[in-house]
């Protein structure tokens, strides 16, 4: 009868060792899970503050653009206002000058 007890013992702590080693595969199941779904939480955290910054400095990027655009577009302003004021001061004597030039020939003018 003693072995019959051992025998239960034995079997019993084989079954507690089989219930252990289920639980541990059933948690390490459920932790591989979590860990996936932390790594695709952090993955999109990471994509949305990455999106967040491109778009941050794309409108930097444009708010100079239309800041430079706006400078030239007066620089080139200012140089066609001189170009006429020049052009309204000279008109005669370059009108004069051409028609030298075409009529006389470049060496007289």
């Amino acid at each position: 009868m003693e072995h019959i007890g051992l025998l239960n013992k034995i079997i019993a702590a084989e079954q507690k060792a089989r219930q252990i080693t289920d639980e541990a595969s059933r948690k390490r199941g459920s932790l591989d899970d979590e860990l996936k779904a932390k790594a695709e939480a952090l993955r999109k955290e990471y994509h949305e503050r990455a999106q967040a910054r491109i778009d941050a400095v794309r409108q930097q990027e444009e708010l100079m653009a239309g800041e430079s655009l706006r400078k030239l577009e007066e620089s080139c302003r200012r140089d066609m206002r001189a170009l006429e004021e020049q052009y309204e001061k000279n008109r005669d004597e370059w009108v004069n000058k051409l028609f030298s030039i075409v009529i006389n020939g470049a060496s007289d003018a």
